[in-house]
């Protein structure tokens, strides 16, 4: 697989009242039926070329501090199969936040995919998740295959 590197500069501001719309995750348990044809991964089309990608994102969070957040995601037949995350912050407050951002965050978006996860207040760190949503668009615009 291919490592593609990219940098975006995003900063979101913090807005007093600001609301966060919420993902979420439909799945069916509907049995197929035997003559179904199903696609595996590899077989399916996408519009996302297979990689891993690199992208940074700079954010603003209170009392004027700037947190970075790169992230490293893997794409395969469309769909994230590995991503790591390693934010850095200067303040005390951010890390409360990070920290339980960075420990759910794998596990909210691997196996999705990746035209259409969108994560929101994870771990509570809702500045961090919109950094994170920035860094999927960053990445989404790399990945076009």
């Amino acid at each position: 697989m291919d490592t593609h590197y990219c940098d975006s500069r995003y900063y979101i501001s913090n807005t007093i009242g600001r609301r966060f719309a919420g993902a979420s995750t439909t799945t069916s348990s509907a049995a197929t039926p035997a003559t179904t044809n199903t696609l595996t991964l590899s077989e399916s089309s996408s519009s996302y070329a297979d990689g891993t990608y690199v992208a940074s994102v700079n954010y603003s969070v209170p009392k004027g501090d700037v947190n970075s957040l790169p992230a490293t995601i893997t794409v395969a037949g469309g769909v994230i199969t590995n991503l790591t995350v390693d934010n850095s912050y200067s303040d005390h407050e951010s890390g409360r936040y990070i920290s339980d951002f960075e420990s759910l965050i794998s596990s909210a978006v691997k196996g999705e995919s990746l035209s259409s996860v969108s994560v929101s207040r994870v771990g509570g760190a809702s500045l961090t998740s919109d950094a994170f949503n920035a860094v999927l668009d960053t990445i989404r615009a790399d990945a076009k295959a």
